[in-house]
């Protein structure tokens, strides 16, 4: 089998760092090596890492002298690491003890049918609180072919660092990780390595991801303006021809590239597109929510309010169309009606922070444009719960 390799940055990472050290010491698969860059702690992370070395001996520790942040630990991992393949796993996070077989399992089934089109591979996973109790159903996904691969990550970054299995020189071809992101660094490295190959997709949950206060990107305020810069790096031209490329029909890919559009604020650009998706599809739910976005983006509310009407009667499980819905009517004083469409969104997605928000100031009366809260996606089937500001 290839050589393995993990790269874990810590910092202040002394509750859970055991943890998630022991859930790869003890892989069926063995790792060649683990090496926990510590990215200056202030707390006992060291001694608990120094510790742990003594009883396995494929622990390492590297010390970096000022805090530089993840992706320059992970860089710092990857520059020190001897092997053929690099397994990123976060500090706090958990791998189930066959998440390294199970990933070359399917690595060499899909191999047989495209040999050497992939770069990595990565699994579904659950989401736990900081007990290590299960906040969330899995997250899964779905395989598709290796050139499809990058018009995915253009839509949407579907997967953190943790449990991502990388072919080591790829790695080092395409620079490693952005260390001037401060975050969604993963989700542009993803980028730069799916236009390289595709990516090999477990569908287990073998990662459980800890969500906690102290998480770099648990903060929303955090994440603002990071996928769109990330985005920007790239031609709109590139950008379209990666996601039309996708094996889907020609009105998803349009409707994608139109959300895509709206990140990078080419609102009429999307516009225009999502005008001729309804008219060819008009029984396409995400058209009308598309279009619904564009006139709350441009302020004619009574046109979004029209669009919503439209996504809900095609998509009565729409969260996002129900939650801007639900806050409009009420702007405009139909609060038996927001009441009935926000708890309705709640009871569908119950850690739905923008529904939450809106409900609350609702029933409190202070609901207004200054603070209510427009969803600008469409929601991810389980969502996870986020610290606020």
């Amino acid at each position: 089998m290839p050589s393995v390799g993990a790269v874990v940055p810590a910092y202040n990472a002394a509750p859970y760092i055991e943890e998630t050290l022991l859930s790869l010491c003890k892989q069926s698969l063995p790792l060649s090596e683990i090496i926990v860059v510590d990215d200056a702690s202030t707390d006992n992370t060291v001694d608990i890492v120094l510790s742990l070395a003594k009883q396995y001996k494929l622990i390492k520790l590297e010390r970096l002298p000022v805090n530089s942040g993840p992706s320059a630990a992970r860089n710092h991992g990857l520059a020190l690491a001897d092997t053929e393949w690099i397994l990123f796993m976060d500090a706090d996070d958990i791998a189930e003890p066959h998440l390294i077989e199970k990933e070359f399992q399917r690595l060499h089934e899909l191999e047989d049918e495209f040999p050497g089109q992939w770069v990595l591979c990565y699994t579904a996973y659950t989401f736990i609180d900081s007990l290590g109790n299960e906040i969330t159903p899995a997250f899964r996904y779905k395989q598709v072919y290796p050139d499809e691969a990058l018009g995915y990550q253009f839509i949407r970054c579907n997967m953190g660092p943790s449990g991502v299995l990388v072919k080591h020189q790829d790695l080092l071809d395409v620079g490693g990780f952005d260390v001037t992101l401060r975050y969604f660094e993963d989700h542009d490295l993803w980028l730069k390595l799916a236009f390289r190959g595709g990516f090999v997709y477990v569908d287990e949950p073998l990662i459980k991801r800890r969500r906690h206060s102290n998480n770099a990107t648990a903060r929303l305020s955090n994440a603002f303006g990071a996928e769109k810069k990330v985005l920007s790096k790239y031609p709109l031209e590139i950008i379209k021809v990666a996601i039309y490329r996708r094996r889907l029909p020609w009105w998803i890919n349009a409707s994608d590239f139109v959300s895509v559009l709206y990140i990078l604020e080419y609102w009429e650009n999307g516009l225009a597109i999502i005008k001729n998706v309804v008219e060819n599809n008009p029984a396409f739910a995400k058209g009308f929510f598309l279009l619904g976005l564009y006139y709350l983006h441009a302020k004619l509310l009574e046109k979004a309010i029209n669009c919503f009407y439209k996504t809900i009667e095609l998509d009565p499980y729409n969260g996002a169309a129900l939650n801007n819905l639900g806050t409009l009517l009420a702007l405009y004083g139909k609060v038996d009606n927001a009441l009935c469409l926000l708890t309705k969104a709640i009871e569908l997605f119950p850690n739905y922070l923008d529904a939450g928000n809106n409900l609350k100031n609702l029933k409190l009366g202070r609901l207004s444009f200054e603070n209510a809260r427009f969803t600008w996606r469409e929601l991810r089937p389980a969502l996870v719960s986020y610290q606020e500001e």
